[in-house]
């Protein structure tokens, strides 16, 4: 029996070897409630277009055994897959009998079937108990049509279908045709029979298709029928499934290209395929694409495409006609002189804005067919003559889109400068630098590092405000030297002197302005936050961390790849610990997670991060959250961010004479987390109070509070000015927050 991940590429059509075996048990994802988790491959099977995946089972933060006797939480369909390999496996140790297709079928018709397009989950989330008990089986558990052949006028379907008693005693068998439109009629050569003791009986199932009657469906719409067993206790319902949508067809003369890309310009959907063949139909949903052809360093673009008109277009390698050549410049005027084959990359980015086209090197010459705007990114990097350190981001628009053959240069008035410091180095030092983008869709990161000094040096082409491609960079020890990962937040510079900062989900975390087309990025140059919080709802206790952020950041999204500690304790009792690493957004490190059954008693969990960085010195971040599992409120009040300015600044020190301000905001509203509900009786907060104390200090001073909230927000904003008595020193941060249910938080910084 092989059981096979469906795969996480999103979108309908992506299923691929082997997952498209028609035999293979093949395994979608669910998120805890049953529904389809975002990143799971949907069907239905490209040229055949059968139901696929066949099951599902959970695939969100599973947690597991991994490399070197250890465990971690992961996502994806290969979390989802060993659920099922266990099911069949049981199914196999109880009735050895059973063949694979006996033990597909009963997996499939035993499922907790979903209400949402079978091409996501296919019969639904497995349920093992129910697999064990079945009594009768119906083979194959899914009967896929392809597409409706509109050549002929009715196109007739000869399906053998077989059922068979699983138990000891005999069975009445009724079977009948459901939810078939008119277009579509089903007969059978028996509806009614006796079922013998472990006996099969087989029947066939016609079916006609007037195709003419039949509308046109939306692609991944289709009709799904089913064919509905009985035998007096059990109902059996095995899905029917025809597609009628319209088909455009891509003819290739000559050669092939590698790849062809489906990009829908409102940026919601891309798909793409690697031809093997003259001629490749796509299914495309309601909207209009561009159908990018890619053929080395050569692109084909056609346009504008209406996915729901069906057409024929012809694409020839020929076609990308346009030599475009760059000659990039830096921030002086000068032409950057550079080995294209060692230095950087080149992408190309449709004008849709939600495609990439990625170069692992730089072509000084790429050939491209007639299209409209497109933007090109070039990032070069070291062995660049006379340019030292410097490491050049270079944006190039072309508004004008491309018709003839061109040479292309940046305008060296675009740039902005940024200096990036990394405070667990010394200034000089040298560092490995990673460098990637996050578009709309996907992520390209390039997977060689490039050496680099403290701080580097970085000069960026400002952009729209509207294109969607932003910048991550991490900085890393060189073998032999001792400090610490960083990751910064993932930003881009706009033409209004705007830098923004976002998480590698697209979600903005904090925006500054550049001075004098300058940026000091001083990573750790804020105060850190707490981004875990708790989801706990009914007798369950759920506690996660933001993976596209890690358990604690800097105000602008950077974070090092330190290590958190922390405790649950029931009724003061430690009931779990351990340990993990702060998260970045590029690896699938175990963050903070728990999911545990608990009953109605006083619970806390500690937290404490002790690889923060304050000037230089390490500091310490400790968080502990109390909360009454017995309560209407379950859940504490969360920190949703935290700052400190230095006159409107952000910052993590005060200079003398400079007005400074500590600003967070506090939340005690229930929020949502990968589909999990939590609900609460929020009545809100009955006592907040923030605190600072200097170094040496016994005691903590109160600050007063002022409310700054905007009605429209589910949390409220809060500032306190710091006194300008303040002595030279460091200063330690303390806020709690209680809720009307006694439920607590507390959050502190040393220094």
């Amino acid at each position: 029996i092989f059981v096979v991940a469906a795969g996480n590429d999103y979108n309908f059509g992506t299923i691929g070897t082997p997952g498209v075996a028609a035999q293979a048990i093949t395994v979608g994802a669910t998120d805890p409630y049953d529904g389809t988790a975002d990143f799971s491959s949907k069907g239905p099977t490209p040229d055949d277009y059968r139901i696929k995946p066949d099951v599902a089972a959970p695939g969100i933060d599973i947690y597991s055994d991994y490399l070197n006797n250890s465990y971690k939480s992961l996502s994806g369909t290969s979390m989802a897959s060993p659920h099922v390999a266990g099911a069949a496996a049981l199914l196999l140790e109880k009735h050895p009998d059973w063949t694979p297709e006996v033990v597909k079928s009963v997996l499939m018709e035993s499922a907790k079937s979903s209400t949402e397009n079978l091409f996501r989950q296919g019969a639904g989330r497995i349920d093992i108990l129910k697999a064990i008990k079945q009594e009768y089986v119906v083979t194959p558990g899914s009967i896929s049509l392809g597409l409706s052949d509109n050549s002929s006028n009715t196109k007739t379907y000869s399906i053998l279908v077989q059922i068979r008693n699983l138990c000891n005693t005999p069975k009445t068998i009724t079977v009948l045709p459901d939810n078939f439109p008119a277009a579509i009629s089903v007969t059978l050569n028996e509806n009614t029979f006796s079922l013998p003791a472990n006996a099969t009986k087989s029947i066939t199932l016609s079916i006609n298709v007037n195709a003419p009657s039949l509308p046109f469906l939306n692609y991944p719409d289709a009709y799904f029928g089913s064919l509905v067993t009985n035998d007096g206790s059990t109902s059996i319902s095995v899905p029917v499934v025809l597609l009628n949508p319209a088909i455009t067809r891509l003819t290739f003369t000559g050669e092939l290209p590698q790849s062809i890309f489906q990009v829908g310009l409102d940026g919601a959907y891309f798909n793409h395929q690697y031809p093997t063949s003259p001629e490749v139909k796509l299914l495309l949903p309601p909207g209009n694409f561009d159908l990018i052809s890619i053929y080395g360093n050569r692109i084909v673009v056609n346009e504008n495409i209406d996915g729901q008109q069906g057409s024929t277009i012809v694409v020839d390698k020929a076609q990308a006609k346009n030599v475009v050549a760059f000659k990039p410049k830096d921030e002086k005027g000068n032409t950057l002189n550079y080995d294209p084959s060692t230095v950087g990359s080149v992408t190309f980015t449709s004008r849709a804005r939600n495609f990439i086209c990625f170069f692992p090197y730089v072509e000084d010459t790429v050939y491209i067919s007639d299209q409209s705007a497109y933007y090109v990114n070039m990032r070069l990097r070291d062995k660049i003559p006379s340019k030292g350190n410097a490491f050049y981001d270079i944006n190039i628009t072309t508004p004008e889109g491309i018709n003839a053959s061109k040479v292309y240069s940046n305008n060296p008035g675009d740039f902005a400068k940024i200096d990036v410091l990394n405070p667990s180095l010394a200034k000089g030092s040298t560092q490995d630098l990673f460098y990637h983008s996050q578009g709309q869709v996907f992520g390209l990161i390039n997977s060689y590092p490039v050496s680099v000094s403290n701080p580097v040096e970085i000069f960026y082409s400002k952009r729209d405000r509207s294109f969607p491609n932003f910048s991550f960079m991490q900085l890393n020890p060189q073998d032999g030297q001792s400090g610490y990962s960083w990751e910064a937040g993932g930003f881009t510079i706009c033409n209004n002197d705007s830098i923004y900062f976002f998480d590698s989900q697209r979600q903005q975390l904090a925006s500054s302005t550049l001075s004098d087309n300058h940026f000091e990025y001083n990573l750790g140059n804020s105060l850190l936050r707490l981004n875990a919080r708790t989801y706990n709802r009914e007798d369950k206790i759920v506690m996660h961390d933001f993976p596209s952020q890690g358990s604690f950041n800097n105000f602008f999204g950077e974070r090092t790849k330190g290590t958190v500690y922390y405790k649950l304790r029931q009724d003061n009792i430690t009931v779990k610990s351990g340990s993990f690493i702060n998260r970045t957004s590029d690896e699938y490190v175990d963050g903070f997670n728990i999911e545990l059954d608990g009953a109605s008693d006083q619970y806390s969990i500690s937290l404490r991060y002790e690889d923060n960085f304050v000037e230089g010195k390490l500091a310490t971040a400790i968080a502990e959250l109390k909360f009454d599992m017995s309560s209407l409120d379950k859940n504490p009040p969360a920190l949703q961010y935290l700052s400190l300015e230095a006159d409107d600044i952000v910052a993590n020190h005060l200079e003398t004479g400079q007005q400074g301000k500590i600003v967070f905001g506090i939340s005690d509203v229930c929020l949502s987390y990968y589909g999990m509900e939590c609900s609460d009786e929020n009545a809100g907060l009955k006592s907040l109070e923030l605190n600072i104390k200097g170094e040496g200090e016994n005691e903590w001073t109160n600050l007063a509070l002022l409310e700054i909230s905007e009605q429209w927000r589910d949390f409220k904003d809060y500032e306190s000015y710091l006194p300008n008595s303040l002595a030279n020193g460091y200063y330690d941060v303390k806020i709690k927050a209680v809720d009307q249910h006694n439920n607590s938080f507390e959050y502190q910084l040393n220094p």
